[in-house]
């Protein structure tokens, strides 16, 4: 290869290395496409970040009309220029993708460790009108509604994750809220009151806290008193314990000598039934005999009765009738003289 073909050769070369140098650093990089999936328990809101589409975010309704009802979005992306060459910048997003968890959450604020969504003291601590500090577990359910999530995303613009979200208004506001109604209540009532006021302290607070959070986006379905009263002091404990274990023994016994007065009551109404139906059989078989005297009395006086009777007898006699002829027989005529027998003839077995 003669000299001339060698730097034609050179020639080439060295265009085609500066002509990729000059595509690598005057063209933009390639736009990939992004695109994120919504969940089924999920309400999303497509946010424009820039351009003449953007809107204020100033009202619920604001909210409402950047519903987006699609399962998968694509995310798009803008050219920043960031240098004074062409492929100097970088992609960024022109929209934002905010997702709103709709899932029921549940917290348990209690004292115990073992027994709370957390392992720190989450119980509601009070005091009594006469002083007496105690705490107080409570349980809650929340949920987002479809037609509430833009509501609550107005209210709650936070950049924690969706599924992270309600449970943290949870732990805080909610929490808080119900804190302040239940020192508030427990403040009116000494503690012996305020154990039998359970029941309306739970209901002033669900009363306070169902619609203020409602009209958040927020719906609770579920929110309860976990447990009893857990005392600052545990001597006062005790103390309950040892009342309510006299109170039981007391209990126990008035149970049982009530037992024993209604035994003693059964048995005696028992033994006065059992004379009484005595009495009654007694006074039935009287008034049977009284009957059966009184039908043979005036049966007596009944020629049917009569006649029956001399039916009977005469039955009885041929039963037992030995073959002999009788003697005498009786007349049923009447007569002055008629004494009801009369003599028969009897004719001697030995004759000829």
């Amino acid at each position: 290869m003669n000299k001339k073909m060698t730097a034609i050769f050179t020639t080439i070369a060295l265009i085609t290395f500066f002509g990729l140098v000059a595509m690598t650093v005057l063209v933009k990089p390639y736009d990939t496409p992004e695109y994120q999936m919504i969940g089924n328990s999920e309400t999303a809101f497509l946010i424009e970040l820039e351009g003449n589409a953007s809107v204020k975010l100033e009202t619920p309704k604001d909210y409402e009309s950047t519903k987006v009802m699609q399962k998968r979005v694509r995310i798009t992306h803008l050219w920043v220029q960031e240098g004074r060459l062409p492929n100097d910048g970088k992609y960024v997003a022109a929209v934002k993708l905010i997702r709103v968890d709709r899932a029921p959450v549940t917290r348990e604020w209690t004292p115990d460790a073992t027994s709370g969504t957390s392992s720190r003291d989450d119980a509601i601590w009070v005091e009594s009108a006469d002083s007496i500090g105690f705490a107080i577990g409570f349980n809650c359910t929340a949920l987002i509604e479809e037609t509430s999530a833009a509501k609550f995303l107005y209210r709650y613009p936070s950049q924690t994750k969706a599924s992270s979200r309600l449970a943290k208004v949870m732990d805080s506001e909610i929490r808080n809220k119900v804190q302040s109604l239940a020192a508030n209540f427990a403040a009116r009532y000494n503690l012996d009151e305020l154990r039998s006021k359970k029941n309306e302290m739970l209901k002033a607070i669900k009363e306070a806290v169902i619609p203020h959070f409602q009209s958040k986006g927020i719906t609770i379905s579920m929110i309860g008193m976990y447990g009893g009263f857990t005392y600052q002091n545990k001597n006062i404990q005790n103390a309950i314990d040892k009342v309510f274990e006299a109170q039981q023994e007391k209990n126990k016994e008035a149970a049982l000598l009530e037992a024993m007065k209604t035994k003693e009551a059964r048995l005696k109404s028992e033994g006065v039934a059992e004379a009484n139906r005595d009495r009654e059989i007694a006074s039935g078989k009287a008034d049977a005999i009284k009957i059966i005297n009184q039908a043979l009395k005036e049966a007596n006086s009944n020629p049917i009765f009569i006649k029956m009777k001399l039916i009977e007898v005469e039955n009885n006699r041929i039963k037992k009738w030995s073959g002999q002829v009788p003697r005498m027989i009786f007349n049923s005529g009447g007569g002055k003289n008629n004494t009801g027998f009369v003599p028969l003839l009897q004719i001697p077995t030995d004759m000829p």
